[in-house]
């Protein structure tokens, strides 16, 4: 099965963008949480660098107001309105279901906006119409290029999220095996260059040599 170049554009960016809302809300969580300890006031300072963000405020609460409502590259709402810029093109390829829960995401974060709410508590929904919007996929979504496009976006988010935060080797590398035989069938879009360079690192090497390298490697190996 074969999609356009327009289309395979969108769902490698809706992958992407989907698994970017979940790992920053789950990073998110866990680095604010530390902040609050005592002898971790600076964790919110190492989030940002893990994630390259340009700014990050000394102050907490300025933070979040910033990082989830700000329309920045790199806050959650730009996330949230690329996830839903790239689904608005995908409803007749995903379903009118499946779409909604990227609607519920928008609508979710909109509302805490409006409340002036920075709870991070209270935006778990948007973490479970993610894992919604997924299990939506694998039961409505039928045509394997459509799947693949999707699936390769995420498993890159993935591994370029979690990497930065430190996942085990092993953990990425389950993440790029699973994404590899998937890369076969779409071949016609994977540079091979990036592709054999992630290839020895995921299977030759206990761990990542370099980092930015890897990096670079990774988000250069689909061409849309």
């Amino acid at each position: 099965m074969t999609i356009s170049p327009a289309k395979a554009h969108h769902l490698y960016w809706l992958g992407r963008y989907a698994e970017r809302v979940s790992a920053q809300m789950h990073f998110l969580r866990h680095y604010y949480d530390l902040c609050l300890d005592e002898g971790h006031e600076d964790a919110i300072h190492e989030y940002c660098n893990k994630l390259s963000l340009a700014s990050c405020s000394l102050d907490r609460d300025a933070f979040l107001v910033d990082h989830l409502f700000g329309t920045q590259c790199g806050s959650l709402r730009h996330t949230l309105n690329c996830l839903n810029d790239n689904s608005i093109v995908l409803r007749e390829e995903l379903t009118t279901n499946t779409i909604a829960y990227v609607n519920l995401c928008v609508a979710t974060l909109k509302h805490s906006d409006h409340k002036k709410d920075v709870n991070i508590n209270s935006l778990q929904p948007i973490s479970d119409y993610i894992l919604a919007f997924w299990g939506s996929v694998l039961q409505h979504v039928t045509n394997g290029a459509t799947l693949d496009m999707l699936f390769i976006g995420k498993r890159i988010e993935f591994i370029d999220m979690y990497s930065r935060f430190g996942e085990k080797h092993s953990r990425l590398a389950a993440e790029w095996r699973n994404m590899d035989r998937r890369l076969d069938r779409q071949s016609f879009l994977v540079n091979k260059e990036a592709r054999m360079a992630l290839r020895e690192i995921f299977f030759e090497h206990e761990n990542i040599p370099d980092q930015a390298a890897m990096l670079a490697a990774l988000n250069s190996l689909i061409s849309v």
